[in-house]
């Protein structure tokens, strides 16, 4: 695997209603952001997203094929040159959440899913 500087193009490689390259130069102006390509592939896109009052966002966008231990290794590493106060989201009884969870963060609150068809969230916390 190789982990390369994020492009907002690499998001439209996703299937999600938000993996648009105009969220993408939005993330991208809001923080470190990594594309994470195995064999040619992108598996992985993510980073952090500040907003106006400086609260850091973990964001990340990720095929559901990619091998957990070896996404998670990079996730961890990069969760460590960032040690700031983090928010992240995930869908309510995903996978995000106990993901989430082994990266150290703790269940907050509830939230309405973002946009139509989006299941609810899980807010969560780090530091």
């Amino acid at each position: 695997m190789r982990l390369l500087d994020f492009s907002p193009i690499d998001l439209i490689t996703f299937r999600d209603p938000l993996a648009s390259v105009s969220y993408g130069i939005a993330l991208s102006e809001r923080g470190p952001a990594y594309t994470l390509v195995d064999e040619n592939n992108i598996v992985l896109c993510g980073g952090i997203a500040r907003d106006p009052q400086g609260q850091g966002w973990l964001w990340t966008f990720i095929k559901p094929t990619t091998r957990f231990l070896t996404v998670h290794g990079y996730v961890k590493r990069f969760l460590e040159v960032h040690p700031e106060p983090l928010t992240a989201t995930a869908a309510q009884n995903g996978q995000g959440c106990r993901w989430l969870q082994t990266l150290g963060f703790t269940r907050a609150e509830s939230l309405a899913g973002f946009y139509p068809g989006c299941p609810d969230q899980f807010v969560y916390r780090r530091g």
